[in-house]
């Protein structure tokens, strides 16, 4: 239980939940909010919390596993999630969203995280990640390796862009890029510093190993993109293609040939060719910005069994090869 401002609130079963503590300018205790999560292992965290001119106060925070209640907003998803909500000038939840994914994402774990909160309530925020991460529509991918993510939100709890950089060699919790300070200047151009361990690529710029960083995001900038580097399938084996890009536009994908691929028009599809095969992407923007890059994917020319054959073995589902 937790006493503050006259108020006495309670959580159940051994539940964490989370509480906003406010203060008059006396400095006396003046109102309580919480937010009851719905697990005993782990609880919410806050990092960030700014007002915007009209008294409105936004939090970010990380963390919740399973769901988390704020006021008659519940949030739930996948193992590990990040949140931003607002509480109005009356002391109520206003509204509030999630952000992050299936598997455990590190979107402001405990490493660094940064935010920054406009007058007009304008919150932007960054991070780090690993897998997929999504913003409400948008979906942001590291494959396997840690990330660099910055987002805007408005006042409305609505996501506008997102934007990444990554380390092209690196690991999971291996290679990091950790935000330091976040500034917006009045044409929203987002400015970033941070530290880094690995050599990372913001667009088509790239970082050096172990060093410091300050990188700009502009609005309607360049793309920046590219795909993994040329790689090769054994008999049976396909692969997810996962290109990078820097812009914070919302972009469509396109790739040539369709042969062998899941949908030539998905931003990760799946490629199972029968054969060596070069695919080019081409990434634009609304307003015509036009960006294109190969990956050649040499397949093994073993045949192979079993496509047409539900083979059951004491370990499940084989796929039979030549030699």
């Amino acid at each position: 239980s937790l006493t503050f401002a006259s108020q006495t609130v309670s959580t159940t079963g051994g539940q964490y939940a989370l509480a906003i503590l406010g203060y008059d300018a006396a400095g006396q205790e003046s109102w309580l909010l919480t937010a009851a999560g719905s697990n005993t292992v782990s609880g919410p965290k806050t990092w960030h919390a700014a007002y915007d001119d009209f008294g409105n106060l936004y939090i970010t925070g990380e963390s919740f596993i399973d769901a988390i209640q704020f006021g008659s907003t519940l949030l739930t998803g996948g193992t590990q999630l990040s949140y931003v909500a607002k509480i109005n000038p009356q002391k109520q939840w206003a509204w509030a969203e999630y952000f992050g994914g299936a598997s455990v994402s590190l979107a402001f774990s405990n490493f660094h995280s940064e935010a920054i909160t406009l007058g007009n309530g304008d919150t932007y925020f960054s991070g780090i990640f690993d897998n997929d991460l999504t913003f409400g529509n948008d979906l942001l991918s590291a494959g396997n390796i840690t990330g660099l993510f910055i987002c805007k939100m408005d006042s409305g709890g609505n996501y506008h862009w997102g934007g990444a950089a990554y380390a092209p060699h690196g690991s999971v919790n291996g290679s990091l890029a950790r935000p330091i300070g976040l500034g917006v200047d009045l044409q929203e151009n987002v400015y970033i510093s941070g530290i880094n361990s690995d050599s990372y690529l913001f667009g088509n710029f790239s970082t050096v190993q172990y060093g410091n960083f300050v990188a700009k995001f502009k609005r309607d900038s360049i793309i920046g993109l590219s795909l993994p580097k040329d790689t090769f399938l054994y008999c049976g084996e396909s692969i997810k293609l996962v290109p990078r890009s820097g812009s914070v536009s919302q972009l469509t994908y396109q790739w040539s040939p369709a042969h062998g691929l899941s949908d030539p028009t998905a931003q990760f599809p799946i490629a199972s060719p029968d054969s060596t095969i070069t695919y080019t992407l081409d990434v634009s923007t609304s307003n015509g910005c036009v960006a294109t890059d190969q990956i050649k994917i040499v397949r093994d020319s073993v045949r192979y069994y079993g496509a047409g054959i539900n083979f059951t073995t004491s370990t499940g589902n084989k796929m039979y090869c030549d030699n």
